[in-house]
């Protein structure tokens, strides 16, 4: 059994994956203030980890983001219970490694794609 995480610890991991998932949906925290209805200062606050959200406002900062809310403790992206197939499992693993400039030129051949 691993040893259990401190409050100081459990705190540092939800503000960096609070950033993270924001920065991977390309979110600003003006926009994630928006789309949770929180202020810009209080995302700001919560990312910075001098203030913890309530848990409406969590509630709300998960449905922005489009997340599993255990991913902001140290889960995984998307949840176990969701079956994803092997393919775009493989192909998100790919992706997560290019470049901006190569991850928006693929966005346009996709676009291109699906209609």
């Amino acid at each position: 059994m691993t040893d259990p995480i401190s409050k100081d610890e459990l705190q540092a991991l939800f503000c960096s994956r609070l950033k993270q998932a924001r920065s991977n949906r390309r979110m600003t925290q003006s926009a994630l203030a928006e789309a949770s209805d929180l202020t810009v200062d209080m995302v700001s606050r919560i990312e910075r980890g001098t203030s913890f959200p309530s848990f409406n406002a969590l509630a709300r900062l998960v449905e922005a983001l489009e997340i599993d809310p255990a991913f902001l403790f140290g889960g995984p992206a998307h949840s176990s219970s969701v079956e994803i197939n092997p393919k775009l499992r493989a192909l998100h693993l790919r992706l997560e490694e290019l470049e901006d400039d190569d991850l928006d030129r693929v966005t346009a051949a996709i676009d291109l794609i699906v209609r």
